[in-house]
């Protein structure tokens, strides 16, 4: 987010994050960004603030189910972890902003990582702007509190956070729009994975009011493919039973799997298995019921088949994780 001499964005990592390699190098002076005016040709190729608000990509119902998915687990560790989501804006600001006023708001809303960390006043934004991105959109009173909420719920869970914005903004037709990119360590879920993505922002301002009416968010690679990265650990090789099992996943691996549930499996089915057998012995038949048959049958099954794979992972050398396969079991 801060500009060069030459004009080329320098990655800023967040303050709390020393790992980041440059993050002891000194920073220059902040002048702001550079504003260039768009063409003639670029207006025309820029979509209308309204129909790029009501023209949502393409997407499953699954992306879709996914993101809300994503706001209630924010919302849950936000509960859980006792944190406090950010705090509403309180509606548009009194006195209408000039265009100029409103582009520095936005461009210090940005030094604070608004879009990760949710910790920007945005008081710029009206308080029923339209939010839309390549998974959802929202609108309506109190959408800028709920941005800023799910903003700082996804901060919350993110580790090793790199941001780099362009310097150079594109100002036209009472729209602002910045590209962007930025990669995280997605620190809440067990594996680990790694939420990179890079895209644009069209910051699209009501001149008459003085605010941002809508803010248009748009992702250079596919969200499926944002999405599918999740699934891998970001630490390779995997470290950890969660990593490996993930990795093993979106490899397709079904034997990476199976190892490390192998013995995960153990010693449930042998419990149940015992069960089973006392109960053969007290009253003359297995478990009670259809349910206590199928999983008298399913540990039946599970139990040898977990005891063989120990058998060949040990005979295999794959007993310490010396097995030529990266380390993983």
């Amino acid at each position: 987010m801060l500009p060069t001499a030459s004009g080329a964005p320098v990655l800023r990592p967040r303050a709390q994050h020393s790992l980041w390699p440059l993050a002891s190098a000194p920073r220059a002076a902040w002048r702001g960004p550079r504003c260039v005016r768009a063409r003639a040709g670029d207006a025309e190729k820029a979509p209308a603030p309204a129909a790029a608000g009501k023209k949502e990509r393409e997407l499953g119902l699954g992306l879709k189910a996914a993101w809300g998915a994503a706001e209630l687990f924010g919302d849950a560790v936000a509960a859980a972890s006792g944190g406090k989501a950010a705090a509403a804006a309180g509606g548009d600001p009194v006195a209408r902003r000039s265009m100029e006023e409103v582009v520095a708001s936005i461009r210090g809303d940005y030094e604070l990582d608004y879009f990760i960390s949710g910790a920007a006043a945005m008081d710029a934004y009206a308080d029923d702007c339209a939010y839309s991105d390549d998974f959802a959109s929202f609108s309506g009173p109190g959408s800028t509190a709920r941005f800023r909420k799910n903003v700082a719920n996804l901060g919350a869970l993110l580790a090793d956070v790199k941001i780099d914005v362009d310097s150079d903004w594109a100002v036209a037709d009472n729209r602002v729009t910045t590209n962007w990119r930025f990669q995280g360590v997605v620190k809440g879920l067990p594996w680990k994975p790694l939420l990179a993505a890079a895209g644009s922002t069209a910051h699209v301002i009501d001149p008459q009011r003085g605010v941002v009416v809508e803010h248009i968010e748009r992702w250079k690679a596919d969200p499926r493919e944002v999405v599918a990265r999740l699934l891998r650990p970001a630490r390779t090789p995997p470290g950890t039973a969660w990593e490996t099992f993930m990795l093993s996943l979106s490899d397709g691996d079904l034997q990476g799997m199976w190892f490390i549930l192998s013995p995960r499996t153990m010693p449930v089915t042998g419990l149940v298995c015992l069960a089973a057998l006392l109960t053969h012995l007290l009253t003359g038949h297995g478990l009670p019921g259809s349910a206590g048959s199928a999983l008298e049958l399913a540990c039946g099954v599970l139990l040898p088949v977990s005891l063989v794979t120990e058998v060949v992972k040990f005979a295999g050398g794959m007993q310490g994780g010396e097995t030529g396969t990266g380390g993983r079991f």
